[in-house]
């Protein structure tokens, strides 16, 4: 393979950071969404600075090949199961198995430094009792969506409460989803926040988010491949559900490679 490098190109880069662009022969392989794709192409990749390369032509014929897959279906994430298990109020999340394909780890700061469940929906349950303000039902801060109950929550756990009784750090804090794949952010639901609520992905920060109360923030992100995201409280809330997929790799990527190779392989020997 041969060194490239993409220079000064804002658009392209989650590929640097991610690697999802790479040279075979002289043609540039770039893994990316269908809709960041077609923005490619059309601006004939709007690469600079790609050392020994060949034409554009073959460029933006490699980069169509392999962003003709497209992204898995998305997944609501509702902290109802982990590792196809039911979670139950307080339990600690750790790593994760959402499933389709969302597996990760979680980092927490604030509080105990972990992140619990809350039942925002039981009817004697702890949650309900102890910590009022994230008792379903929740009324949009927007007051454009229908109000609703959200069940399970995922909080950073107060360090005044004990383990034993989920209740949201009032102090604040903050909780990282880190993935072991790219992912896709589609949109989050975060709960109460009147401190202020923010979300980061990429090199992408949304601020003042969050509500009063029983209240839900729907924040649409779609964020381009990322490999983690932080939800950062200011002082009381909670994450309600996120939806999300995995970007998938070509189903024929091994072929493509290879047929890849052998391109620049028959180029080469015929410059020769």
């Amino acid at each position: 393979m041969l060194d490239c490098k993409i220079q000064n190109v804002p658009l392209f880069h989650p590929l640097i950071r991610e690697n999802r662009a790479f040279c075979v022969g002289d043609i540039l392989i770039i893994f990316y969404t269908p809709l960041i794709c077609m923005n490619v192409q059309a601006s004939k990749l709007m690469v600079t600075g790609i050392t020994k390369m060949g034409s554009l032509k073959n460029i933006t014929l490699a980069a169509a090949l392999v962003c003709s897959a497209g992204l898995a279906q998305a997944a609501v994430v509702s902290f109802d199961e982990n590792f196809g298990g039911a979670l139950t109020e307080g339990t600690e999340i750790t790593t994760f198995d959402f499933g389709a394909g969302l597996t990760g780890s979680l980092t927490v700061t604030g509080g105990t430094a972990e992140a619990r469940v809350l039942d925002s929906e039981s009817g004697n349950g702890l949650g309900v009792t102890n910590d009022p303000d994230l008792a379903s039902p929740f009324s949009d801060a927007d007051r454009v969506l229908a109000d609703r109950g959200f069940g399970n929550v995922l909080i950073v756990q107060s360090d005044d409460a004990g383990v034993s009784i989920p209740n949201d750090e009032r102090s604040g804090g903050s909780i990282t989803f880190t993935f072991d794949t790219a992912i896709i952010l589609d949109s989050i639901f975060l709960l109460d926040g009147e401190e202020g609520i923010s979300l980061t992905y990429g090199l992408t920060t949304l601020s003042g988010l969050g509500g009063a109360d029983n209240t839900f923030d729907f924040v649409t992100a779609n964020s381009g491949p990322i490999l983690s995201f932080t939800v950062e409280f200011g002082g009381s809330g909670a994450i309600g559900e996120f939806k999300a997929s995995v970007v998938p790799l070509p189903a024929g990527l091994p072929l493509l490679i290879g047929g890849l190779g052998a391109f620049a392989w028959m180029k080469r020997r015929k410059q020769a």
